[in-house]
């Protein structure tokens, strides 16, 4: 099974159900207050939300009063969050493209990159990636990304799970490749009669490796959370959350 480009495609069709339930209210709202603390973001800022999905998080920032600037690649979840912040009366910018390829310069006051959306290419472009991120944001600008790292995700891993989000049942049956260090994934969707085969593939990398990532596109005062709580990082936190300044 081949997984190059596996990202052009996945996120369109019966995942969009999984998407906009994967989360609850709750915990968007712990997502929100943590996001405002770590970044010490104050209304009227410039934030990119890169890549912003359905909008779930650019949504409630503007409702807190930043400048909000979401970009995605996957057209129809703008449309969505478009319809949203309509419906909303909230002004946000949206622009479909490439993450690796935002069309800014020195613009934003801070950036965020969460919901497990690190680490989809290859080490040149993920690192690419952080680069330009460092590229869009203003001098003192500040950068937060989520991402599993091998100290949060293999005391947990597990081969094979299954969950019911919304009207899918969704089962993940995933893979560890050792040579290029990736978690390949097999998801299958039931939605009612229908049944709908994905695949996945995303690069694992160490606590160590981000931190020097960071510090190679130019970021400093770097702080490392392990949950929304504000706890430090160490071995088996739920996630990495990185801050960095620019």
């Amino acid at each position: 099974m081949s997984y190059e480009k596996w990202y052009e495609k996945f996120f369109e069709g019966p995942f969009l159900d999984v998407q906009q339930n994967f989360l609850t209210a709750e915990e968007t709202k712990a997502e929100v207050s943590f996001i405002i603390n770590s970044l010490n973001l104050k209304p009227n800022e410039n934030v990119l939300d890169i890549p912003c999905g359905l909008g779930r998080l650019t949504l409630e920032l503007a409702e807190y009063g930043c400048n909000m600037t979401g970009l995605d690649f996957t057209e129809s979840y703008l449309d969505i969050c478009k319809k949203v912040a309509f419906e909303r009366e909230l002004d946000i910018r949206l622009h479909q493209g490439d993450m690796r390829k935002p069309p800014w310069n020195n613009q934003f006051d801070a950036a965020l990159c969460v919901g497990g959306s690190f680490g989809y290419f290859d080490d040149a472009e993920n690192d690419k990636f952080i680069k330009t991120v460092y590229d869009t944001l203003k001098p003192g600008g500040r950068f937060l990304l989520f991402a599993h790292v091998a100290e949060s995700l293999f005391p947990m891993f597990q081969r094979k799970d299954w969950r019911r989000i919304g009207k899918s049942i969704v089962l993940d049956d995933r893979s560890y490749d050792i040579e290029n260090n990736r978690i390949n994934s097999e998801w299958t969707i039931i939605r009612g009669n229908e049944t709908t085969v994905q695949y996945s593939s995303m690069r694992i990398y160490r606590y160590s490796d981000m931190r020097d990532m960071f510090k190679s596109a130019g970021f400093d005062n770097l702080k490392a959370y392990g949950s929304v709580e504000g706890e430090p990082f160490e071995f088996r936190s739920k996630r990495l959350y990185l801050v960095g300044t620019k």
